[in-house]
């Protein structure tokens, strides 16, 4: 879910493209446990995953 209002919600989808949708067509709304993220830790080594997340931080440091 990418915004809510009062009248409608916005999703983004995997491919990057949004939806919107008004409120008054939605019968429901509920709320997914699964993430669509995946779980890299149960993928990747622990030393991998430092590595990454290293990575990551350094490639969000202003330079």
């Amino acid at each position: 879910m990418v915004n809510e209002s009062a009248n409608s919600t916005v999703i983004r989808r995997a491919g990057g493209n949004e939806l919107t949708f008004l409120h008054k067509n939605i019968k429901s709304l509920v709320s997914s446990q699964t993430s669509l993220m995946p779980e890299y830790e149960q993928a990747l080594s622990p030393e991998d995953c430092a590595d990454l997340i290293s990575w990551i931080k350094e490639s969000l440091t202003i330079r």
